[in-house]
């Protein structure tokens, strides 16, 4: 069954309405961002939270501590986009997901690195000075062998543009095991408009149901 990740939580209301839903995560973005939150907020959103969905942390160009941290106020996994911290491979308790970016058909800034153990590799759209969060589609139909590749080994995330108006087509073409929105559900930077969270969880749960 595909998941649903829905990111860029700020509120404790719309962490209440993910729940209700029923998405398998919620993300908090740790990174310079309209979205950004605190540990301390964090934490406080984390308690509003049963056990599902399962909060991912989001983070651009990290350092260790910064994840390990984050990972001791109860994340369930961590998101880095970026530059890879040293020590990264011996971070234990939490999943560990890869933001890359595509631009056409290509992977831009590759830097896998098998010893680091990543379980999802995320999608976005390539935006020049932008580690992720683009608000804007990738080349899903040019995009299918390097997602076919991918998911040899790792789970397969997309995010980038989508909304309850493409997210049928992006689930057709490429078929991934998770779905990651953010601004395809808000009414403003952070702040979650959850009958368009209702709207796009409807449509990916019809398509995968079909």
């Amino acid at each position: 069954m595909t998941e649903i990740k829905i990111c860029g939580l700020t509120r404790q209301v719309d962490v209440e309405a993910a729940t209700r839903l029923g998405v398998e995560f919620i993300g908090l973005v740790f990174a310079p961002s309209p979205r950004q939150v605190s540990l301390t907020t964090a934490r406080q959103l984390l308690s509003a939270l049963g056990a599902a969905p399962r909060a991912i942390g989001v983070f651009v160009d990290p350092v260790l501590a910064d994840l390990e941290r984050a990972r001791d106020i109860g994340l369930a996994g961590v998101q880095v986009h970026g530059r890879v911290p040293q020590g990264f491979a011996d971070l234990t308790g939490v999943r560990k997901w890869r933001g890359l970016r595509m631009r056409a058909n290509e992977l831009v800034g590759d830097d896998l690195v098998e010893e680091s153990g990543w379980d999802v590799v995320l999608l976005d759209a390539f935006a020049e000075g932008r580690a992720g969060g683009t608000g804007v589609t990738f080349d899903w139909e040019r995009s299918r062998p390097v997602v076919d590749t991918l998911r040899i080994r790792y789970q397969v995330g997309v995010a980038g543009g989508l909304s309850s108006a493409n997210v049928v087509r992006a689930a057709e073409v490429l078929s991934p095991d998770i779905l990651d929105v953010s601004s395809g559900v808000e009414s403003a930077p952070g702040l979650k408009d959850h009958k368009r969270m209702e709207e796009f969880v409807n449509a990916v749960r019809r398509t995968v149901t079909e």
